[in-house]
């Protein structure tokens, strides 16, 4: 018997926890620990932060928040896209999904550029993009088209759209709960890989982190049946360990993971909470301050990392000679405030124009649909 969608709110509010996460993550790790890349991304001199209690937490080294973060993205993603797919066809769905991205994204990814000028022209340092990249960026087509990211984050939404286009691809079966979309990501992703290593010319990089991310997102999909009613437990627990063997033999060959094992643990750690979550779904109660963060999510995690690194040097460096501490907290305040404008003026509307596409003619989508999809 499938269950309400109005119950989905462990999934809602693990968005805003990943969102969260992700942010302090760059905030108290990738800040103060990879002052050369703040330096080169945002135009500003390197500054010294010492070792504060607030760091401890980010710097563990059994766990990166920052894939902890992405994690739970990918399977939150996996397991609310089938909602929207039973909304739409395949053609109303890939719009609708373009417009739940492109705006807000092009949008946040403005205002972290212009935070990046202001911050080359108060260090009098040259602006470290060009219009080429900017665009390439804002089309999230930059690692095809040989452009380094902005903002080291979109990485992740590229391979969203590209989960999309396989769900639209594969909307048919999804809605009948069948397993045969997990099977034909495995054998993409392995096939990939004896492709890449075993004669055939190489590929980028970028292409490996996408076979591994597939199945890892498609974890998700298999709690979506289960939930649904189309999978029973022992199903989905076999299916879920298939599915991360896949993901771990994967990475372990690839050359793009580094072979960073905290970095596949820390996703280990997302599926962990993942499903305890979704264990505990009807205990889970809907915490407000979450239900904020998971409904700016997206235009948090789109603009928190420029906006944050050039205001918290200015902050730190500049005329005020802040404490990190104190940067850091204005800083967060600032992002915020900012996602939140995002989400009112463009990603609410967007949203509401994307559900429109797929809504029968005289019939309201409840909120707790659109909430989740």
């Amino acid at each position: 018997m499938a269950e309400p969608a109005g119950k989905v709110v462990f999934a809602d509010q693990l968005r805003g926890i990943a969102a969260l996460v992700v942010v302090f993550s760059h905030m108290f790790n990738s800040y103060p620990f990879a002052q050369s890349m703040v330096s080169g991304l945002v135009a500003a001199p390197q500054v010294e932060v010492p070792n504060l209690w607030i760091t401890i937490p980010f710097t563990q080294p059994w766990i990166n928040f920052g894939p902890f973060g992405v994690g739970l993205f990918f399977l939150v993603s996996g397991f609310v896209i089938p909602f929207s797919l039973r909304r739409h066809n395949r053609g109303s769905f890939l719009l609708a999904r373009a417009l739940r991205i492109y705006p807000t994204y092009a949008a946040a990814l403005a205002i972290g550029c212009l935070f990046v000028v202001a911050s080359a022209r108060f260090w009098h340092r040259p602006v470290p993009f060009g219009w080429g990249q900017f665009w390439a960026n804002a089309e999230l087509l930059h690692v095809f088209r040989g452009y380094a990211s902005l903002d080291q984050v979109n990485w992740t939404l590229v391979i969203e759209l590209h989960f999309y286009l396989f769900a639209a691809l594969a909307r048919p079966w999804i809605l009948r709960h069948s397993l045969w979309p997990m099977v034909v990501a495995a054998a993409g992703g392995a096939g990939y890989f004896a492709l890449q290593h075993f004669g055939a010319a190489k590929q980028p990089s970028f292409l490996e982190f996408e076979a591994m991310s597939l199945p890892f997102m498609l974890i998700g999909t298999a709690f979506h049946y289960h939930f649904a009613g189309g999978l029973r437990t022992p199903g989905l627990c076999v299916a879920t360990l298939a599915l991360v063997g896949l993901f771990v033999v994967l990475f372990r060959i690839s050359p793009a993971s580094g072979g960073a094992w905290t970095t596949a643990g820390s996703y280990g750690f997302a599926l962990s909470l993942f499903g305890i979550a979704y264990a505990a779904r009807r205990l889970i109660p809907d915490w407000g301050i979450l239900r904020l963060l998971a409904r700016i999510s997206f235009p948090l995690y789109a603009v928190h990392l420029l906006a944050s690194f050039s205001l918290m040097t200015w902050l730190i460096a500049g005329p005020l000679r802040l404490p990190y501490e104190w940067a850091s907290s204005v800083a967060f305040v600032v992002v915020l405030l900012i996602a939140w404008l995002l989400h009112q003026g463009v990603e609410r509307r967007t949203i509401a124009w994307g559900a429109a596409l797929g809504r029968p003619r005289g019939k309201t989508v409840p909120a707790a649909e659109l909430a989740i999809g």
